[in-house]
């Protein structure tokens, strides 16, 4: 099977392309063309696996671009989007306009051709909690433009794929953490501090998230792929346990065995009115439909991360070597 992968460049979409790779899977990825040919996240997926995959540099705005890349291709699997909350409040037309035009772009060019399509979406779509477990039927409301624009892509994706007969799956992990990940996110903006700094500044405390390891996102993914059920539908990929902000810090703190500071940092805090208390999913319709459950829990993903992380920290700080 040949799969067109976009976002490949991003952390959980490298983590996809290589383990399609080493499952036998042809796997052909657009990456954003920049003149230092920049690969993001691929950057460390071996030499070895890196030589099977099809690189197309181009611009995913650039509706041709789909014409011309699903023509040959068994499947879609669309992870790109543009997905920092507070990148989306500060700049609220990039990120809307950028996400919509993704969308809008790959199902005009799916639409004659009708190769099945798994599209990622984001637990951010569902705001105001109103119940826990959150399953696929809670309501979405938006508490960022992001979040925003991932509703209209997710819903953009049903009408219209509907419509034109494409077949399509919505999946929608929830905070996803492990190697490769931006240090914006909380988990890698831990680690980088403490291995950098000593100490960590943080905003809330309080809210609570679904931490799912990445592995176990991308085994989530595969099966959906391999699966002939659940098409038309949105399901959730989660752990179903979820931990405060400040339960994670201490969490690390005893995995690196490390002393830091815990520093209150008030210009990091979300406003309340946008904040998200808790998040956390119910698996159960993955589980049903694809055989999908967590694997790894979140002690020992931490311990993944942190190490991954502290044994590549020149990458982020170059001044400073690995041990």
């Amino acid at each position: 099977m040949k799969i067109l992968l976009t976002g490949s460049g991003g952390f959980i979409g490298s983590h996809l392309c290589e383990e399609l790779i080493k499952k036998g899977y042809e796997v052909k990825v657009i990456l954003r063309y920049t003149s230092t040919g920049n690969m993001g996240n691929l950057f460390f997926v071996s030499n070895e696996i890196l030589k099977k995959v099809n690189i197309i540099f181009g611009d995913l705005q650039d509706i041709e671009i789909f014409y011309e890349e699903t023509r040959d291709v068994d499947y879609v699997i669309n992870l790109a989007s543009l997905i920092s909350i507070p990148y989306s409040f500060k700049f609220p037309r990039t990120t809307v306009l950028n996400n919509i035009s993704i969308i809008i772009n790959l199902l005009e060019s799916l639409k004659s051709r009708k190769k099945p399509l798994i599209h990622i979406s984001t637990s951010e779509v569902y705001g105001n909690v109103e119940y826990l477990p959150i399953d696929e039927k809670h309501p979405k409301s938006a508490k960022s433009p992001y979040a925003a624009s991932k509703i209209f892509m997710d819903e953009f994706l049903k009408s219209y794929a509907k419509y034109h007969n494409i077949p399509f799956k919505i999946l929608r992990p929830f905070n996803t953490f492990g190697p490769r990940q931006s240090p914006r996110a909380l988990v890698p903006s831990i680690i980088l501090q403490i291995l950098r700094n000593g100490h960590v500044r943080i905003g809330n405390l309080y809210p609570k998230r679904d931490f799912t390891y990445v592995r176990d996102i991308v085994n989530g993914l595969i099966k959906a792929v391999e699966s002939d059920r659940g098409f038309g539908e949105e399901v959730n990929l989660c752990s179903g346990k979820s931990f405060s902000v400040e339960e994670t810090i201490l969490k690390i703190k005893e995995i690196s065995g490390t002393e830091f500071n815990i520093i209150k940092d008030k210009e990091r805090e979300r406003p309340r009115e946008v904040e998200i208390d808790e998040l956390r999913g119910s698996y159960k319709k993955a589980e049903r439909l694809f055989g999908f459950s967590p694997s790894t829990n979140f002690e020992e993903g931490l311990m993944l991360t942190w190490n991954w992380f502290k044994n590549n920290k020149q990458r982020y700080f170059p001044e400073m070597q690995s041990e």
